[in-house]
């Protein structure tokens, strides 16, 4: 879904100075590519509105003093929500700079809808903000992270495994009860929008990244901006077929789904197979999934062989992605601690087996652990990025 050229410009410019602050304007255009004018005129904008600020430093010789400019720590805030499977709501407010003003851990019961999960949300969102510092004309967005189908146009949400409803307009629901906009998106496209905001590596602009968990995801950066469909849904790589033969049926109600093979629901539900067993229900394979985790680095050969066909199944569906998109680096990352050690090894093979010659070895190849921090981080950055499009 295509922004405007002054949304990205914008865009490109606020992230430009919050990775390089203080920074002077000429110094801009050749961190963005944008032209002297258009620095010019969208900087004194900002100047104006409070987004940034002006500070003089010395010019180390004679001459006028330097001109940096820094993202205003005052000049608005946002918040970052989401809900975590021990029936608790995570919720934190930071300013413009992407630092932490206020966090608090709100209580969430299990409900029946998705709808009145939304309802629910808001009720926690609304009480948070009125526990902070800040009122509620303080706040110029919301960002909330949501593990399902997502419209991030539309704000609605399709599907979401834990509840039957479908299309539930989830960003006017809460709306309606917050008067804020409020912006969601998936998981996937959150954690990568974490890694594009707050890595360590600088000017991380072009990269895929994958998880996989209680599903498998993707989400891929491309010059900066976050990939996304003409409709606005996140991408589905674990709803991907991988299969035609051995076709395993998905919670999704269809068959041969990469994730009947890599997500931690197929690893149990085939270790269970192998074993003759009957496989727990999907909410409850998260302790299987640990003891046939601990099995595979014991060398149970059931444990083992499925273990090593999902790094194998993962390797190749990534090999997909890069004989088709190029995105220059593939990130791997797990919040299941055990995942990416008993998977890596198959599926690096996998990999380099099944991507053509040109870009064999141009693929800069990471794993990484996941943590809570990156959905902290990433429903920030979500809600950022909207400010500094728009704002």
């Amino acid at each position: 879904m295509r922004i405007s050229d002054y949304e990205y410009n914008r865009l490109q410019l606020l992230k430009a100075i919050r990775r390089a602050e203080p920074v002077a304007r000429t110094d801009l255009v050749k961190l963005t590519g944008l032209a002297g004018g258009t620095i010019t005129q969208l900087t004194a904008d900002f100047v104006r509105r409070g987004v940034i600020i002006e500070e003089k430093a010395s010019a180390g010789g004679p001459g006028r003093p330097r001109i940096g400019l820094r993202i205003s720590h005052t000049g608005g805030y946002v918040v970052g929500v989401y809900t975590l499977p021990e029936d608790r709501a995570e919720i934190e407010i930071v300013n413009l700079r992407g630092d932490s003003v206020f966090t608090q851990t709100m209580p969430f019961r299990r409900v029946d809808t998705l709808e009145a999960w939304a309802r629910q949300l808001a009720t926690c969102i609304d009480a948070s903000i009125s526990a902070s510092p800040l009122s509620k004309a303080d706040i110029s967005r919301v960002g909330i992270v949501v593990n399902g189908i997502v419209d991030n146009v539309r704000g609605i949400v399709h599907w979401l495994a834990t509840f039957p409803d479908r299309g539930v307009p989830v960003t006017a629901l809460i709306e309606k009860r917050l008067k804020i906009p409020v912006v969601i998106d998936n998981d996937a496209n959150v954690i990568a929008r974490a890694e594009h905001w707050f890595a360590e590596e600088s000017q991380l602009d072009n990269f895929s990244v994958i998880v996989v968990g209680w599903g498998v995801n993707s989400a891929h950066y491309v010059d900066g901006m976050l990939w996304t469909g003409a409709h606005g849904v996140n991408p589905e790589l674990g709803h991907t077929k991988i299969s035609l033969g051995d076709a395993q049926p998905c919670y999704c109600g269809m068959k041969g789904c990469l994730a009947t093979y890599c997500a931690v629901f197929g690893i149990v539900a085939r270790i269970c197979e192998l074993r003759g067993v009957e496989p727990p229900a999907m909410r409850d394979s998260g302790d299987a999934f640990r003891r046939f985790a601990a099995d595979a680095r014991d060398g149970e050969p059931h444990a083992r062989e499925i273990f090593d066909q999902a790094g194998r199944m993962l390797g190749v569906a990534a090999s997909n992605l890069l004989n088709e998109r190029d995105p220059g680096r593939i990130i791997v990352m797990s919040f299941e601690p055990d995942m990416i050690p008993l998977i890596s090894s198959e599926f690096s093979a996998a990999l380099e087996a099944n991507t053509l010659p040109p870009g064999a070895g141009r693929a800069n190849l990471q794993f990484k652990s996941l943590d809570t921090e990156y959905y902290r981080k990433g429903s920030a950055a979500l809600a950022l990025e909207q400010i500094y499009r728009n704002r």
